[in-house]
């Protein structure tokens, strides 16, 4: 999976979207209430932390995630893991770790 390249200083339209399949056939992703998208770096440093806006057309198998720059966002350049939260009426599930740049534009 190719890394996600995010601009330094993104501000809305410009988004990211992060599609997380169900890796277990007991999680309805239906049900699931909000999440979280978090920027872990690679190199150390403080984590950035997103709110997800569920998007709609979800089925028990799939679901989209999406976040909407604002201002403060994307400030720091460098090499990020990211990490979805999905948080369901029972607990909470993180879905698998992608990479992230953000880079300078």
């Amino acid at each position: 999976m190719a890394a996600v390249k995010i601009l330094a200083g993104a501000l809305a339209p410009e988004c990211a979207t992060f599609t997380i399949a169900r890796g277990s056939a007991g999680v309805d992703l239906r049900t699931v209430t909000s999440a979280t998208i978090t920027l872990v770096p690679r190199s150390g440093g403080a984590q950035l932390s997103w709110a997800g806006a569920i998007q709609p057309g979800a089925t028990a198998e799939q679901i989209v995630v999406r976040h909407s720059f604002a201002a403060g966002d994307t400030g720091v350049q460098g090499r990020y893991s990211v990490v979805v939260t999905l948080v369901l009426p029972d607990g909470q599930i993180r879905a698998q770790c992608q990479d992230a740049n953000i880079i300078h534009p």
